[in-house]
């Protein structure tokens, strides 16, 4: 399959845009404008790395670039999380989708893992 075809590449994706749209509405001030750029290369580096990693030549290839992934997932949810204590934004739906990647990044480095055993 190819991974433009996964769910977990789709939604990835969908979360960056998402979270574009927000960094576009943010105040232009030197806090937010750091920031949006952590926040940027973070929520891109998602969907970036799972199609690099189903590229991987190895198994181990493939979990080495899905756990990356898995950390810039992290990474974006401390940012949203950050923008929320800083009252700049009110939901959490962008975070807690965030979350659900984590939880789906973690399953299939699980899985393959154990596959591979």
């Amino acid at each position: 399959m190819d991974y433009k075809d996964r769910d977990i590449y789709k939604r990835s994706v969908s979360l960056a845009v998402e979270v574009s749209k927000l960094v576009d509405s943010l105040p232009n001030k030197i806090s937010t404008r750091t920031i949006s750029n952590q926040l940027m290369r973070s929520v891109t580096s998602i969907s970036a790395n799972i199609a690099e990693g189903s590229a991987g030549v190895s198994k181990n290839d493939f979990v080495n670039f899905i756990a990356i992934a898995k950390k810039s997932a992290i990474e974006t949810e401390h940012w949203l999380n950050f923008l929320k204590e800083l009252k700049l934004l009110k939901s959490d739906i962008l975070a807690k989708e965030c979350v659900e990647i984590i939880k789906i990044l973690t399953t299939i480095i699980n899985k393959t893992k154990t596959n591979n055993s």
